[in-house]
């Protein structure tokens, strides 16, 4: 019995020391960079993405004239968009339709009241880059052109966890977060 316990001891001991110090350190979170590639304006300008960040905590929402949920969200992109404009955020939409239904985009906006910045990624060189066919497609993208978050599609609901990550990034707080009229406050 002796014999055990002194074995039982040296295990326990071999093992505390080969394990070292238990305590394990959490790497911080990589983010992806946002891609460069060159998309267009509405009036057919090239630009390359990195450059329509503007340093700011910017939303970027991929749709197309076809994708109803796109155009729902959209709506509610708008809301968001001129809710924190002051807060150095900006909604951005990429259309991916391709350049013949292209032509639709600014009535559909017109019709709509979207009046956030829409650029063109008709051979859909930028949406490519995230190995996503659904619309919509979400992305958000600190001022430095890290991506914070990825989403795709849209049921009716999902602006409230779109909001409250703005928010958080942000480093605001809503009083309440029931409706988008709520007052935003600045975290302590």
């Amino acid at each position: 019995m002796k014999k055990y316990i002194v074995m039982l001891t040296i295990v326990v001991l071999a093992t505390v020391a080969l394990c070292g110090d238990t305590k394990k350190e959490i790497p911080a979170k990589e983010f992806r960079v946002l891609p460069k590639v060159k998309i267009k304006t509405l009036k057919g300008k090239n630009i390359l993405t990195d450059r329509i960040i503007e340093e700011k905590l910017t939303f970027i929402s991929f749709w197309a004239t076809w994708c109803v949920p796109c155009i729902k969200k959209m709506k509610k992109l708008e809301i968001l968009h001129h809710k924190y404009s002051e807060n150095n955020f900006q909604v951005l939409g990429i259309n991916v339709d391709d350049s013949k239904t292209a032509r639709k985009i600014t009535s559909i906006l017109n019709s709509k009241n979207i009046t956030f910045p829409v650029y063109l990624d008709t051979e859909q060189k930028f949406l490519s880059k995230f190995n996503s066919q659904a619309l919509p497609f979400s992305i958000l993208v600190s001022p430095d052109n890290e991506i914070l978050w990825e989403h795709t599609g849209y049921i009716p609901g999902d602006e409230k966890e779109i909001e409250s990550i703005i928010l958080d990034a942000l480093g605001l707080t809503l009083e309440s977060i029931e409706d988008s009229t709520s007052v935003v406050k600045t975290k302590p």
